[in-house]
């Protein structure tokens, strides 16, 4: 589980969800152990629901994990390695916050009915771009500026957000170093090593000073 001092990064990035306590999770391994069918919602929920004690605490992680696996067949063959971190065990309508000041660079409501993103925002700084996958019920426009702390919409339930387990991706990227146009970043890389500039989304929630 995660101190007290870390917690309160979960905190600041979910402002409305009742305090209960982290779990750091490897969902492919974890996977491994099932005979869930991961391209069904009931199997998704089935395993998040295991891997949080039917719910006792939220659970997260995911960065650069090999979920080649765990969606197997979603990608047809393709190698799948995330490149961000889930926040799982949320509800619909949950509320988001930024964790940076910056501005928002676009907004993408991905309508897919299956592997899309639902609303997806991205918001810039001067070093990074902040990309929020799976969400609702923005407000947001493009080019408004953006505070630390700000709520910028709403965990999507699973017919909003392409038809995943409701849920948080959260991406981070190095401007500097990305090697490919944001708008085109998935979130995965199907070749390792082929997105530059990736960046750990905890080091810096972690880090980030009130």
């Amino acid at each position: 589980m995660i101190n007290q001092r870390k917690m309160s990064a979960f905190d600041k990035l979910f402002p409305s969800i009742p305090k209960k306590e982290w779990k750091l999770i490897h969902l492919d391994r974890e996977f491994r152990e099932t005979k869930l069918d991961m391209k069904t919602i009931d199997g998704q929920l089935q395993l998040l629901s295991k891997v949080s004690n039917n719910g006792a605490y939220y659970t997260f992680g995911g960065f650069r994990e090999d979920r080649s696996l765990l969606w197997e067949g979603f990608e047809g063959d393709n190698r799948m390695i995330h490149l961000g971190v889930d926040f799982n065990n949320l509800s619909p309508g949950d509320k988001v916050a930024s964790i940076a000041d910056g501005v928002v660079f676009d907004i993408l409501v991905d309508t897919t009915p299956f592997n899309g993103w639902g609303t997806k925002i991205i918001i810039e700084d001067e070093k990074y771009y902040y990309l929020y996958g799976h969400l609702m019920n923005t407000t947001l426009s493009i080019n408004q500026q953006i505070t630390s702390g700000e709520i910028i919409g709403e965990i999507a339930s699973s017919d909003k957000n392409g038809g995943w387990f409701p849920h948080l991706h959260l991406q981070i990227m190095d401007k500097k170093e990305l090697n490919l146009n944001i708008r085109e970043v998935d979130g995965y890389e199907f070749v390792k090593g082929t997105v530059k500039g990736v960046i750990d989304p905890m080091k810096l929630l972690y880090n980030k000073k009130d």
